[in-house]
């Protein structure tokens, strides 16, 4: 019972986030059920571990397989600004983090790790492994998604002159072989069990979902060529990792956060401008059109703006893999920058 309540509140605002059609709204909507469930219930635990593992791995594979020969072909022609624009917004969002970390007193690495772009899900998941304040993480992010899901419909309208839109999706796709389609899903899954378990010896932070990820980027344009990862199984893992997220934010942990707001804020406001700053100068200098370039560089949670993406008819496998590539680059330096600065600091 202690698991099941808030499993069951964030599946209940998972389901009505979803109905409202809210970019985001599955991952956010099972964070506030799971809340809500911790604070009406004080002894609400997150799910077992085991099942927060096997999550990480298929939201890991689920991104992944979003990898594709397409996508690789669509950052190849845009590879040297997208780079660029990709390493200026993790090089603000580490200054905009130290700056904030000085001014406010703030944990560096829980400044870090809120004000690092990438997906909602992995930056908490690494403040969780590197020993930031999770609760404020989650509230830096929170803050941004609904902030950018609120403005970006207006800002995208806004900045398109004549760009021609994209082809609206296809149909629902149905594999050709289920065995065959389901078989590959299976392979992926064992092989992040076993990268996992190699990455959790090398103690390589969020080692379930690198291996998810890794696994699925490497193989799937290689030789698997999946189309689609099952919408479900990917809901699902937001799902168990959101109401987990969830269960963490306690009446002492809000309390926490409440000397943070201001500077919360500020960040919020200040690295969202910068991004579009930025995807405003690489839409002027590529072929790239503006909303996607806008999107592409959009310093807030992966999962919304990949949604956000596919709605506003933007190029998506070249959102993805913009969001991607960040994502790969902030798990492979943030420990190291979060190490490096914890050696200065320590006596």
């Amino acid at each position: 019972m202690q698991s099941l309540a808030p499993l069951l509140g964030g599946l209940a605002l998972l389901c009505v986030f979803r109905f409202l059609n809210l970019p985001g709204g599955a991952f956010i909507g099972a964070i506030i059920g799971g809340t809500v469930a911790r604070l009406l219930y004080a002894r609400s635990k997150p799910p077992p571990q085991k099942l927060q593992g096997l999550s990480r791995i298929l939201l890991g594979i689920s991104i992944g397989t979003q990898v594709n020969r397409q996508t690789l072909g669509e950052i190849e022609a845009a590879a040297v600004p997208v780079l660029c624009m990709v390493i200026g917004i993790l090089v603000f969002s580490f200054l905009l983090a130290k700056s904030m970390s000085k001014l406010s007193g703030m944990n560096f690495t829980t400044a870090l790790c809120g004000a690092s772009p990438g997906m909602m899900s992995v930056m908490i998941m690494l403040a969780e492994d590197l020993g930031g304040n999770v609760p404020v993480v989650a509230v830096l992010h929170t803050m941004k998604v609904f902030f950018t899901v609120g403005l970006m419909p207006f800002i995208t309208e806004s900045v398109k002159t004549g760009e021609a839109a994209f082809a609206a999706a296809a149909g629902p796709w149905v594999p050709a072989s289920l065995a065959v389609y389901y078989g590959k899903i299976l392979f992926l899954v064992l092989g992040g069990f076993l990268l996992e378990k190699l990455l959790r010896r090398w103690k390589v932070p969020s080692a379930e979902f690198l291996a998810g990820l890794f696994i699925a980027s490497v193989c799937n344009p290689l030789f698997l060529q999946l189309e689609i990862f099952p919408p479900l199984w990917q809901l699902a893992a937001l799902w168990i990792i959101a109401t987990s997220i969830g269960t963490q934010i306690s009446r002492q942990s809000l309390a926490a956060v409440k000397r943070y707001v201001l500077p919360c804020a500020v960040l919020v406001v200040t690295q969202i401008s910068f991004g579009l700053l930025l995807g405003w100068i690489l839409s002027r200098t590529t072929t790239i059109d503006r909303v996607t370039a806008i999107i592409g560089t959009c310093p807030t949670a992966m999962e919304a703006m990949v949604i956000l993406a596919a709605e506003m008819r933007a190029n998506v496998p070249l959102v993805t893999a913009m969001h991607t590539t960040r994502v790969i680059i902030v798990m492979i330096v943030m420990p190291l920058l979060v190490r490096k600065v914890s050696a200065k600091n320590t006596p």
